[in-house]
């Protein structure tokens, strides 16, 4: 294994609770779920599994793209956000779907 990834393995070895975090994104998704620092700056669990989530929905549907458009040289990027609105009285949680499209028109040999 690369050293990133056997870095990584070590790590969610001697992690109890990050390793069981870890268990259900690796075998479904074939990617584990990002990791955030714990310096206090994040919202809590509520907004770490929102990220967490936003973060695999956004690479799934760029690596879906990719893989069935790719043969007419269609290419989509999606970028997703998700984030808590403050407004005067409320909180409101909002995702929001950027897709950018190009298409190779002509190639010149």
């Amino acid at each position: 294994m690369g050293g990133q990834v056997y870095s990584k393995m070590q790590q969610l070895n001697t992690q109890q609770g990050v390793l069981n975090k870890q268990v259900f994104p690796l075998p479904i998704l074939n990617q584990l779920f990002p990791t955030t620092s714990n310096d206090g700056t994040s919202g809590g669990s509520a907004d770490l599994a929102r990220g967490n989530v936003t973060k695999v929905l956004e690479d799934r549907l760029n690596n879906f793209s990719n893989k069935y458009l790719e043969k007419i040289d269609l290419k989509l990027d999606f970028g997703v956000d998700s984030y808590t609105a403050y407004q005067e009285e409320a909180t409101q949680n909002k995702t929001q779907v950027d897709v950018s499209a190009s298409k190779k028109l002509l190639t010149i040999n």
